[in-house]
């Protein structure tokens, strides 16, 4: 018999709201589980879910369980409180440990991985703003923020998994789905890594501000299968709108690529292909997150083409 459990926290100290709710529920075999985190508790409000395997925004998590015999206890926990940040143009980062407790480090990483826009005075300096390693002064311009690769929790190391921005009240856009799929009694209930390039790297605009939170995840006991790893993938993912299956097919197109490059292959695989056909079978909720997901692959793609190209510019003029 496996059981359930889902409560509120205050962000980030991390102590239990009372007010807020608690969920705790036993069961075996397959199940789903949907709950809406209220938008407030009291006067604070909903910043993200723990899903238990990721971190999002949204306040509707759909759980499916078909594995509920390779596990026994799954938490989830709902954070209320100030997103953080100093208002005006600044992008404040803070890391989260997946299933456990806020991280007190930047996840920034230092230039050149990130990259920042300094101003014209000596002492404009755009990250660290004021010494605080937390902040980056978007005033002179667009950067990125990139995440550093692993982080520590006590004795435990933990991998990138994904930025996520903090909103007052949450986003109502559409459903986080979340699943056991891959969870078996030697690996435990695990956190999901960053699946493709790119997803460490978090753009922002000149003159933004923003709080976002880079997630961390315990890296995983024993091999788990990534969708791509067997065959009819494209079913079992693709038909659930689930965005990890996306982000990892991109990861071996990007693979694919790297191989023409270096010349042992003829052409990169069709990143598209079969997409739009499995989306004649989704549903409205499954075409969504699917769009949004592909237009995050395109936008992260438009960017590092043209990065490409100018790199191809600038060695052919040398």
């Amino acid at each position: 018999m496996s059981s359930f459990h889902a409560s509120c926290k205050n962000y980030p100290s991390g102590t239990d709201l009372p007010s807020g709710f608690s969920v705790n529920d036993t069961f075996t075999g397959s199940i789903d589980f949907p709950i809406t985190a209220a938008a407030y508790v009291g006067t604070q409000p909903f910043l993200f879910w723990d899903t238990g395997r990721h971190v999002t925004n949204k306040r509707t998590v759909h759980w499916t369980f078909d594995h509920t015999d390779q596990w026994t206890n799954w938490s989830a926990t709902a954070w209320y409180g100030t997103p953080g940040g100093n208002g005006g143009p600044y992008v404040t980062a803070a890391a989260y440990h997946v299933g456990h407790a806020v991280l007190g480090p930047t996840p920034i990483a230092a230039p050149p991985a990130s990259t920042f826009h300094n101003g014209p005075g000596a002492g404009d300096i755009a990250w660290p703003w004021l010494g605080n390693d937390h902040v980056v002064n978007t005033t002179w311009g667009a950067g990125t923020v990139h995440a550093l690769d692993h982080m520590t929790d006590g004795a435990d190391s933990c991998e990138f998994g994904s930025w996520t921005k903090l909103i007052a009240g949450g986003d109502d856009s559409s459903v986080f789905e979340e699943n056991d799929d891959d969870v078996t009694t030697s690996t435990g209930i695990f956190g999901v890594p960053a699946g493709a390039a790119g997803d460490a790297d978090n753009h922002y605009a000149a003159t933004e501000g923003a709080a976002i939170l880079a997630g961390y995840v315990t890296p995983v006991r024993g091999k788990v299968k990534r969708p791509g790893d067997e065959p009819g993938w494209w079913t079992k993912y693709f038909d659930r709108g689930d965005p990890a299956a996306y982000r990892i097919f991109v990861e071996s197109v990007l693979e694919g690529i790297e191989k023409v490059a270096a010349g042992g292959a003829d052409k990169a695989p069709d990143l598209f292909v079969g997409v739009v056909e499995r989306a004649r079978s989704m549903s409205q909720a499954q075409l969504t997150r699917v769009a949004a997901e592909m237009r995050g692959i395109m936008n992260r793609g438009e960017a590092a083409l043209k990065s490409v190209e100018a790199l191809a510019s600038k060695r052919a003029g040398q």
